[in-house]
């Protein structure tokens, strides 16, 4: 097998074992079902760095979810956290609320990235396999 198809292999096992959307803290995941990932409470999709405005009010809440975080609109964009959770909509991001739908965009591009790894897999796999000399 060549080296680049080597490199490929272990491009799409990296891919594999840590997504491009990783999910929130395993401790505060539950608590804002159906609503996934880091953009719920930080500025950066990835996490890390500066909360959002919901960040704020989850860690003024002592970082529980609770129906008081629920009535409060911490974005100011006219929904309540709780309807923008229910909606899967970020409740710190103004620009993503119920009105606006989810982020199909994103969506997409997760979708796209993800055929293109495994269809870059699958040539490279296959251009080895022609490469190789048949075993009698």
């Amino acid at each position: 097998m060549k080296r680049s198809s080597v490199y490929l292999m272990l491009l799409f096992l990296v891919y594999l074992v840590f997504p491009l959307n990783v999910q929130a803290r395993p401790s505060y995941q539950p608590q804002l079902k159906p609503l996934e990932g880091c953009a719920a409470c930080h500025n950066n999709q990835g996490g890390m760095g500066p909360l959002n405005l919901f960040g704020d009010d989850w860690v003024a809440n002592g970082k529980v979810y609770n129906e008081k975080l629920a009535k409060i609109d911490s974005d100011g964009d006219g929904f309540s956290n709780g309807e923008e959770i229910a909606a899967k909509t970020f409740p710190g991001d103004r620009e993503s609320n119920p009105g606006a739908g989810p982020p199909y965009l994103l969506i997409f591009g997760g979708l796209l990235i993800t055929a293109t790894v495994v269809a870059l897999f699958v040539v490279t796999a296959l251009r080895a396999k022609n490469r190789e000399p048949e075993e009698e």
